[in-house]
């Protein structure tokens, strides 16, 4: 009479088929967002500033988020080091962030899932004890 809670019916197999097709869908789509948004933040200053250098314009110094330092970062190693801190101060969180989105949306997906197969289950004992 002890019975385990697994998908051992077609239909239910199909079900959890069915919610994990769509949340990696879903998780695809959002790590493909993440990434664009990283590569836009790093990317946009770098050509800002071949911008300017081919307009003849002065250097901005821009860096991918706003910070100040306590020391001048004009100079040319100096800055070229700080950018790739930032850059990767920026990398690094929205990765974290990726993956918490990820896990919860695993989370309510495998929760979608099981309200479906409990659904199903109350549909069938129905079924089979109504005739």
């Amino acid at each position: 009479m002890n019975r385990n809670f697994v998908a051992n019916d077609i239909k239910e197999v199909e079900i959890n088929a069915r919610i994990n097709r769509k949340a990696s869908f879903l998780l695809v789509n959002l790590t493909f967002a993440v990434f664009i948004t990283v590569s836009s933040f790093i990317l946009i200053p770098i050509f800002k500033e071949i911008y300017r250098l081919l307009e003849g314009e002065k250097r901005l110094y821009l860096l991918p988020f706003k910070a100040s330092f306590p020391f001048d970062i004009t100079y040319s190693p100096i800055y070229e080091i700080i950018y790739l801190l930032a850059a990767d101060d920026g990398i690094v969180p929205l990765t974290a962030i990726n993956g918490c989105d990820g896990l919860y949306l695993g989370i309510c997906a495998h929760l979608s899932a099981q309200f479906d197969i409990i659904s199903y289950r109350i549909k069938s004992l129905i079924e089979n004890e109504c005739g």
